[in-house]
């Protein structure tokens, strides 16, 4: 994804949770920011493989 972002001229940060976020509130809660910062931003992939780390 960052890869495609920087060929797009995104210059952003990354970020996975350790835990699930189910809602963009829950999202905004687990990195402490507004809703609205990042509602817009969340990305899902099914068929991304789970985080062992």
């Amino acid at each position: 994804m960052q890869e495609h972002l920087l060929a797009a001229g995104v210059e952003t940060e990354i970020r996975v949770l350790p835990d699930s976020a189910r809602t963009a509130a829950e999202a905004a809660a687990a990195i402490d920011c507004d809703v609205a910062a990042i509602a817009n931003s969340l990305v899902s992939s099914p068929t991304a493989a789970p985080s062992s780390s």
